[in-house]
């Protein structure tokens, strides 16, 4: 039993480092991971081809065997698409990894070896039996055959007891070999977790980083340009009362005067200048504005736990998404309906939360495209497509709700179900690692200790709920101000 568990270990050890390398081809420590797993998967092979007999059993282990080479030899397929930079072609062949079929190959071959295991005890415990009727019979037999078979029986009943306590230790064995088995699931499962996690910090950082960058950069010339605008429209409606004041000065100017004024169209640019003055300056408000949005998104120059304006950070991400609920060639705008509640700051991982509303928001406008093309092809474009922004105060005034809710597809049950599942996706291969849901999930519930639930009837929409203490716990907000100082700490 801990040899097969062992060669399925290793089988899923090569599978999810195939899977590692497709996602992050170029960390080579995915490889090395696979080869060792390769390792134990062969040398337990061989092994257990020479123990185990039983027919049904020897079959099942076949089967594993058979699956494991299919996957090896697919993983070196994988492997060389990735070393020719076919990122795309690794992917898609990632579905046909059946670490499915070699887990029920696995469960089937243990459930069998512990019902052998309990027959065996069975057999063991009726011997024993016989033998102790087998010692009161000789206590009735004659004098003289009494010692001789006084012997013989305590000999047998020895025997019996020894194998007594060694079947018990084989079942203690057993037990213990199950226990290190679901060991080692939770462990795959934290280490999943664990890599997801570290996936996201580092896209925060590196996605807060550049936000930060970019809109400093905008906004030192934006605000360069806006501070002198004011100053442009003063000496310029100076210079057009200059020149109202000599015409009528000099009412009858000389013809070279006249001519080049009538050139100029000294007229139109007296009414047009003050206009075009203010159409800039509302687009330089309007580029503040947006480097504004920006710095709120990736909120760079904040600590990362404190109390904020959730519908600020809501607004700022909608700015951001702005491009993608504007009508387009193939379907109309998508229309954005905010409902919101007067609601007190609420305490939380502003840049991280912003993130939560970024993917469930992508995801809808997502789900509302797939559904304008549905209904281009049926020329039924009439109904508006819509998402609905709705924020409340629940548990008596203790937590707040988030809804963010669209009419588009709707979401299968059978993939409500997996959801929040690392790696699931529904996108093709190239559009989505299946990372974003899984990510928003650990966000609010253990990062906020809220809870982020989905409700779908498929062709009604979509409606994600997020809810949020209004007051994190203190142990939550000081473990957030060592995880900052430590931050700061590494990247000095």
């Amino acid at each position: 039993m801990t040899s097969m568990s062992e060669m399925a270990y290793g089988l899923s050890r090569m599978a999810r480092n195939v899977r590692g390398q497709v996602l992050f081809p170029q960390d080579a420590s995915y490889r090395r991971s696979y080869n060792a797993g390769r390792a134990v998967f062969l040398a337990k092979a061989d092994l257990l081809k020479t123990q185990v007999t039983e027919p049904q059993q020897r079959q099942r282990l076949l089967n594993m065997i058979t699956v494991g080479g299919q996957h090896d030899r697919l993983a070196q397929k994988i492997f060389e698409l990735n070393r020719q930079n076919k990122y795309d072609a690794a992917k898609a062949k990632l579905p046909q990894l059946r670490m499915g079929e070699i887990d029920r190959n696995y469960d089937a071959f243990r459930d069998q070896q512990i019902a052998l295991l309990a027959e065996q005890s069975r057999t063991l415990k009726l011997s024993l039996f016989n033998l102790k009727l087998l010692v009161l019979i000789s206590t009735l037999l004659s004098i003289g055959f009494a010692t001789s078979l006084g012997f013989f029986v305590s000999r047998r009943f020895r025997l019996a007891q020894l194998i007594e306590d060694q079947s018990a230790a084989l079942a203690q064995k057993n037990q213990q070999l199950q226990m290190t088995q679901t060991e080692l699931i939770d462990g795959f499962e934290a280490l999943e977790k664990a890599q997801s996690k570290l996936v996201q910090a580092e896209k925060m950082s590196s996605l807060g980083q550049l936000v930060a960058g970019v809109a400093h950069e905008i906004n030192n010339p934006v605000n360069f340009i806006h501070g002198n605008l004011r100053h442009v429209a003063e000496y310029s409606q100076d210079l057009l009362d200059l020149v109202k004041a000599y015409q009528a000065a000099y009412p009858d100017p000389l013809p070279q005067l006249e001519a080049a004024t009538e050139s100029l169209e000294f007229d139109f640019v007296q009414a047009d200048l003050p206009k075009m003055l203010a159409s800039m300056k509302v687009g330089t408000d309007r580029i503040r504005h947006i480097v504004l949005s920006l710095r709120n998104f990736s909120r760079m120059d904040e600590s990362a736990f404190k109390a904020v304006d959730i519908h600020e950070g809501i607004d700022s991400t909608l700015l951001i998404l702005q491009h993608r609920l504007k009508a387009s060639s193939e379907r109309a705008a998508i229309e954005l309906i905010r409902e919101y509640s007067d609601l007190p700051l609420v305490e939380c991982y502003a840049g991280q939360l912003n993130q939560v509303f970024m993917n469930i928001l992508a995801n809808a406008i997502d789900a509302l495209e797939e559904l304008a093309q549905q209904r281009a092809t049926q020329g039924n474009q009439d109904q508006p497509i819509q998402i609905t922004v709705r924020t409340a105060l629940v548990d008596d005034g203790q937590s707040v709700q988030i809804t963010i809710a669209d009419n588009g597809i709707g979401i299968p049950p059978e993939v409500q179900a997996r959801i929040f599942d690392p790696f699931f996706t529904t996108k093709p291969v190239g559009k989505g690692t299946g990372m974003g849901m899984s990510i928003s999930y650990q966000l609010v519930t253990e990062k906020h200790h809220g809870r982020l639930t989905c409700v779908s009837t498929p062709g009604q929409g979509a409606k994600f709920v997020i809810e949020l203490p209004l007051k994190q716990p203190v142990s939550n907000a000081i473990d957030s101000t060592i995880t900052d100082d430590t931050a700061i700490s590494n990247r000095g």
